[in-house]
């Protein structure tokens, strides 16, 4: 063999053991912010939070300003975010772990059919394929408690790190660390009145979010509330800076990066630390933005845009086939969009009435069936304003008509599967005339202020 072989061949061998993946098939990180507001986002609010890792990575990417969720309650709008469908389609209109049956298509069963390895790695309880239709996942890796971000980052890259180099991957991170009860390691108060700080944080730690309702709460405990909020978020972007390192290490990769709902904070009387039962601005409305494509421009675009439209919309983007679903692809513009969502079905609090609403352009309404009432708002630039629902456009009407007869939430008597417990009502006796027992995820649920 000659010098000039040898070294040929050894370029050969050196490059069989460092083999990359197709071009075409980008890592794609999908990334979930639970309960974060969009107003405290960087890029999306007049008044964001310290995060100067998301908004860096943000400001890389297409934005939309006017994205909503399709029901401000965990498990529902995730399972919108994947199937590319409204609850009232896919199914999960709960908190409750209902089964459902094995979906059609979702993104990561798509992305299995495109070669992808695909991992989840999420920071609450309830996001477990078995209750949902978020299946097919290769590694599905669920706490047995609230884990903060730097748990589940830790989890997510490591798990990043064995992806063979040859084959992409598909990745689902979630994060939980802005969720009621804020509890960040390091609270950053300033406006919150020194001689009630710790009175707060105590109070934030042994109460139900229907506590600080019921109570009338003192003027500090928006402020208060909203700084302990704050340092969460700060807290969940310095794992943030690592994750989006572990994915760059590997090359190419696409993004989403979206929260399943928001969260109020004293934006509205009676709503602090609440999300599931209203479909206020602060509740619904939630950052979106996509990156890591050529296809995928960096800007802003204000139109309006849902969580049901990611599946779609990076389907397309990939070049993975998808069956038509409620949402549309944002990269193709639309004059006539509108979108939906809806309080979930129960767990709720108790009074709380159910609620289905939209918006099309700059006219939002809520219907509340339980009551037969319909409200109408004007969404400017920096508030709502309500208004007659005599005077929506016809546009307007026309969605008003279309939510007025939508189909319903489930009662508020479904039961926790093998208990005899509804999600509002008390457990029955255990055996043998003992004390009632729990029904399993009901004293997390409480834990998060779902349910009394």
């Amino acid at each position: 063999m000659t010098v000039r072989s040898a070294i040929l061949l050894s370029i050969l061998m050196v490059a069989g053991c460092h083999r990359h993946r197709d071009d075409s098939k980008p890592d794609v990180l999908i990334l979930t912010l639970d309960a974060v507001r969009a107003d405290h986002v960087p890029g999306f609010g007049e008044n964001p939070a310290s995060m100067p890792n998301l908004g860096k990575w943000i400001a890389s990417g297409l934005r939309f300003t006017s994205a909503y969720t399709s029901a401000p309650i965990t498990l529902p709008a995730h399972n919108s975010l994947f199937t590319g469908n409204y609850p009232w389609t896919h199914g999960v209109r709960t908190m409750a772990p209902v089964q459902t049956a094995t979906p059609r298509q979702n993104l990561v069963l798509a992305a299995q059919t495109q070669g992808y390895q695909t991992g989840a790695f999420v920071s609450s309880v309830f996001l477990k394929p078995e209750h949902s239709r978020i299946n097919g996942f290769d590694v599905f890796d669920t706490p047995r408690r609230r884990r903060m971000a730097r748990g589940t980052v830790a989890a997510a890259t490591a798990w990043l790190e064995g992806v063979p180099a040859d084959r992409p991957a598909f990745l689902w991170v979630h994060v939980f660390d802005a969720h009621w009860p804020y509890r960040p390691t390091t609270p950053h108060f300033s406006d919150c009145p020194e001689d009630v700080r710790s009175h707060v944080q105590v109070g934030v730690a042994q109460m139900r979010r229907g506590f600080v309702v019921a109570k009338n709460p003192e003027p500090y405990w928006p402020t208060c509330l909203d700084e302990l909020y704050r340092s969460s978020l700060a807290e969940m972007d310095e794992a943030l800076g690592a994750l989006r390192a572990a994915a760059a290490k590997r090359g190419q990769f696409a993004w989403v990066i979206v929260s399943d709902h928001g969260e109020c904070i004293g934006d509205e009387p009676g709503l602090m630390g609440q999300h599931a039962s209203t479909l206020a601005e602060c509740a619904v409305r939630i950052p979106l933005a996509f990156g890591g494509l050529a296809s995928v421009p960096a800007g802003t675009i204000s139109s309006l845009a849902s969580i049901v439209d990611v599946a779609p919309t990076l389907a397309r983007a990939l070049g993975w086939p998808m069956e038509p679903v409620d949402g549309t692809d944002l990269l193709v513009s639309r004059s006539d969009r509108h979108v939906r969502f809806e309080s979930p079905a129960p767990p709720r609090p108790r009074g709380v009435a159910r609620l289905l609403g939209g918006r099309v352009n700059d006219e939002k309404m809520v219907f509340d069936p339980d009551h037969h009432v319909l409200r109408a708002w004007k969404i400017l630039q920096d508030r709502s304003e309500e208004i007659s629902p005599t005077l929506l456009s016809g546009a307007g009407q026309d969605l008003a008509r279309v939510v007025m007869t939508a189909p319903l939430p489930i009662d508020a008597a479904v039961e926790f599967p093998g208990t005899g417990r509804s999600s509002r009502g008390p457990a029955r006796e255990g055996r043998g005339g003992g004390p009632p027992s729990e029904p399993p995820g009901v004293t997390e649920l409480r834990s998060l202020g779902y349910i009394e």
